[in-house]
């Protein structure tokens, strides 16, 4: 890769860098977050029990970022499957608190955790 390409790169990337900072810290989020990426799969309450699939973005000691192809409103509940490297997945029961929309049907979601319960379908 030439000095230049490297340049540009290097510019890219910190621009997605500050974008996400902005966006973390637009949330106003009171405790902090650690990024953590795992696959999840979700039922939401009062819908058809038809299970939808996503991925992590971070989480923290009271809620949980989401990324997804289906939209939610604000303080929608549902069970969210978090799938774990050895021990069985974990599920959570959560109320969402934002959506935004991005690109290519995905949305990215913020959720508060109400309650873990126990392992099994969500």
């Amino acid at each position: 890769m030439s000095d230049n390409a490297t340049a540009d790169f290097q510019e890219i990337i910190q621009a997605l860098l500050n974008e996400d900072q902005l966006f973390s810290l637009r949330e106003r989020r009171n405790k902090s977050r650690k990024n953590f990426v795992r696959p999840v799969r979700m039922v939401l309450q009062g819908k058809p029990a038809e299970l939808q699939e996503g991925f992590t973005r971070d989480l923290s000691d009271g809620g949980i970022g989401l990324l997804h192809k289906f939209d939610v409103q604000k303080g929608e509940i549902a069970r969210v499957k978090v799938n774990r490297l050895w021990d069985e997945a974990i599920v959570l029961k959560c109320a969402a608190r934002w959506s935004v929309k991005s690109d290519n049907g995905w949305y990215q979601t913020g959720w508060s955790i109400l309650a873990v319960e126990s392992p099994g379908k969500p």
